[in-house]
């Protein structure tokens, strides 16, 4: 331990493993992001043996290299323990609420008390039941017949409370339905004084055409890049780490997406 109880800084040299984006029987995943080197932005894909997928999406707090070493420990303890805790407690709520029990300490015992806001989530192939931790993160979308929800904050954002416990909500992926998961530079990318907002990325999941949830993410990060770099008043908008009003921060999104109830009978027919 360093001065004041604090860890001591370790090298920083470990970085996360590529996260491999998994294919699925009932729906399709994808991710997409655009970094800054200010940004500390990290998600995961975890598909266990029991057709279980993990995924998460954190913003950790602080700068760039050291949030990368914390996101490789966390994608460490994801791929060791997601598949363990469930096989252990036998649902999927009790495994999520433990893993992200165990992630949340995790982050307090390699860094101290460290805000790390995160979106975590586990969406059963069978059921099409989606279970989800929203600790502080900046809300998802989930878009079906219905209209679009917001799957908000539940519980306080890791990092912050050792013993904290953060209960799972429940919702189906129904057929058709888009689930998004921006990140917090999503939200606050800015042209001027605008926000693109939930707003913007409720737009582009209403209005765009994609065809499978790596085509979405994709147009979602483009249409706040787009955004971004629309010409102001006095011409071409230029924002430069350290030496703007807003700094820029990582645009990153990640989606899952299931087929129209059509679509799916027609495929399994071939």
């Amino acid at each position: 331990m360093g001065l004041f109880g604090k860890p001591e800084r370790r090298s920083l040299e470990r970085v996360p493993l590529p996260t491999v984006i998994p294919t699925l029987q009932t729906a399709s995943v994808g991710a997409a992001y655009s970094t800054v080197r200010t940004g500390g932005d990290f998600f995961e894909f975890l598909h266990t043996n029991s057709n279980v997928l993990f995924l998460a999406m954190f913003d950790i707090a602080g700068k760039r290299a050291a949030a990368l070493e914390l996101a490789a420990d966390l994608q460490s303890t994801m791929r060791e323990r997601a598949d363990a805790l469930l096989q252990q407690h036998g649902n999927v709520n009790d495994a999520l609420s433990a893993l992200t029990l165990e992630l949340n300490r995790e982050i307090i015992q390699k860094e101290g008390v460290h805000n790390s806001p995160a979106f975590i989530a586990a969406y059963e192939e069978e059921t099409a039941i989606l279970s989800y931790i929203n600790a502080g993160h900046t809300p998802a979308l989930l878009r079906d017949q219905d209209g679009v929800e917001e799957l908000g904050a539940g519980g306080v954002p890791l990092g912050l409370f050792s013993h904290v416990v953060h209960e799972p909500r429940l919702t189906v992926v129904r057929d058709g339905a888009v689930l998004i998961i921006p990140s917090r530079g999503v939200v606050e990318a800015k042209a001027g004084s605008k926000e693109f907002g939930l707003d913007g990325v409720r737009e582009v999941i209403v209005t765009a055409n994609y065809d499978s949830a790596s085509e979405l993410s994709d147009t979602v990060v483009k249409s706040a890049e787009t955004f971004i770099s629309a010409p102001g008043f006095w011409g071409p908008r230029i924002s430069i780490p350290g030496f703007s009003d807003h700094e820029p921060n990582d645009i990153t999104v990640i989606a899952l997406m299931r087929p129209a109830a059509g679509a799916t009978a027609t495929a399994a027919a071939r």
